[in-house]
């Protein structure tokens, strides 16, 4: 037999509805996402960085899969904004980790970045386009 659902789970999937169809609810979920993902890659590429090896794409990419996984869109917008947050959160990783050897603020950082030696450049490639490839979605 086919039972109706009661008013509380009608208010549910109404309510769930809502949530999966509003692209504003979609940004706000995806950019709660990318914290997650940008808190968890600072801690994952710190503890890296203490056993010796330098995992600077990786906060970049648990940037947008964090995105993607929470929005549960896909668009290649939100694959920009991941880019973008990703690239950021690669170099304020980088700075930081560099303030052990050199004092200076992020602003000096950023006029000597072409300094970075290859290995370093190329990741900070790597993590933006894994940062805008993961936060575009499927």
């Amino acid at each position: 037999m086919n039972q109706r659902p009661s008013a509380e789970e009608e208010v549910g999937q109404a309510i769930s509805n809502i949530m999966r169809g509003n692209p504003v609810a979609a940004w706000g979920r995806g950019l709660l996402g990318a914290a997650i993902g940008a808190v968890a890659g600072w801690f994952v590429y710190f503890w890296l960085l203490d056993q010796g090896y330098d995992g600077l794409m990786i906060p970049g990419a648990l940037v947008g899969f964090g995105f993607s996984t929470l929005a549960g869109r896909s668009g290649w917008y939100y694959g920009l904004v991941c880019g973008v947050i990703g690239l950021l959160l690669m170099l304020v990783c980088e700075w930081q980790s560099l303030l052990k050897f050199q004092n200076g603020p992020f602003v000096d950082f950023l006029m000597n970045i072409h300094q970075l030696n290859a290995p370093n450049k190329l990741m900070l490639a790597g993590g933006t386009l894994l940062a805008f490839w993961t936060g575009k979605g499927r």
